[in-house]
């Protein structure tokens, strides 16, 4: 069996120490323990007690991209992950060093480059809703 298709098999499956083994094969994944988030954002924790959720909510039938991007969505905060002197904690150009980072990560495990991008581009923009600039008097029905 493939790498790419025995971690599949994790993400969709997700047996007692699927994480543990994940982070064995993908190394970068262990610096998302410790890597502190804002708790006004994330009151769960860390990022990597914030990534399992996010890829346990995925149904386990789901497109396996989805779990990619689930598992992979905040690999870049650990680089850009700053506290300032107040003790706000920002993590600036986290999704688009993710998405690079994310490139090398798939290309590693043998994904096809279709679905590569796929991925990295969901990743890429998956902080675009921090840039609309809605007011109450929109009405969006």
């Amino acid at each position: 069996m493939s790498l790419l298709k025995k971690l599949e098999r994790e993400l969709h499956q997700r047996e007692p120490g699927w994480w543990g083994r994940l982070t064995e094969e993908i190394t970068e994944l262990g610096f998302l323990s410790d890597t502190p988030q804002p708790p006004e954002y994330h009151a769960e924790g860390d990022v990597a007690i914030h990534t399992r959720p996010a890829i346990e909510t995925c149904p386990a039938d789901c497109d396996p991209d989805l779990l990619w991007v689930a598992l992979l969505h905040d690999i870049g905060k650990p680089a850009t992950t700053r506290q300032n002197h107040e003790g706000r904690i920002t993590a600036y150009g986290h999704a688009k060093l993710g998405a690079e980072m994310s490139g090398a990560i798939l290309c590693r495990i043998g994904m096809p480059t279709k679905r590569s991008e796929r991925i990295q581009w969901a990743i890429r923009h998956h902080v675009f809703h921090h840039s609309w600039q809605l007011n109450k008097a929109v009405d969006l029905s």
